[in-house]
């Protein structure tokens, strides 16, 4: 069962209350046929739509208080559309019982909990990019100076060497 949640409340309670009611319902009904069934949930009055041997419902549920009888009960009311039943075969809703769905009491609703969003400083964020680039950039300026020092000491040993066999002419006095 896919649910689509819409809504302010949390997904995992809707779930586990629709769960339960598809176990109780798959008791008295027998088995829901191999079909993938999805369930909307969105705002509004109590209501829902489900097309006769669908396997897409829809349910609307209110914003303040959700009562889980309620839904539960619009729940099993569409899960009988989609199990092929028409309203002319269905019990008026006034005769239902209104004891059948108190064990809908056990699964309350709950809101969903809003995680807030550290907001991150992106001015020391930045800072501390610099920081670290200008710290790479003195390693490779320190790296480069030792190279040059390096270099420079070769440069003046064949120098001297190769003024001392002659190949290069002496260093001009000063």
């Amino acid at each position: 069962m896919k649910i689509i949640n819409e809504t302010n409340w949390d997904t995992s309670t809707v779930r586990k209350l629709l769960s339960e009611t598809l176990r109780r319902y798959s008791k008295v009904e027998g088995r829901l046929p191999d079909r993938f069934l999805e369930v909307e949930i969105v705002t509004g009055n109590y209501s829902g739509w489900a097309f006769v041997h669908g396997r897409k419902m829809r349910l609307r549920i209110p914003r303040q208080e959700v009562e889980s009888p309620k839904l539960a009960e619009l729940f099993h009311h569409e899960m009988d559309h989609i199990m092929g039943y028409r309203h002319s075969q269905m019990p008026r809703s006034s005769s239902i019982d209104p004891e059948k769905y108190q064990w809908a009491l056990e699964y309350p609703i709950m809101p969903k909990i809003m995680k807030l969003k550290v907001k991150e400083d992106i001015v020391l964020q930045r800072y501390e990019k610099v920081l670290f680039f200008i710290k790479e950039k003195e390693k490779i300026i320190n790296r480069n100076k030792k190279l040059l020092t390096k270099y420079l000491l070769k440069k003046r040993y064949y120098e001297k060497a190769l003024a001392a066999a002659g190949k290069l002419p002496a260093k001009a006095s000063k």
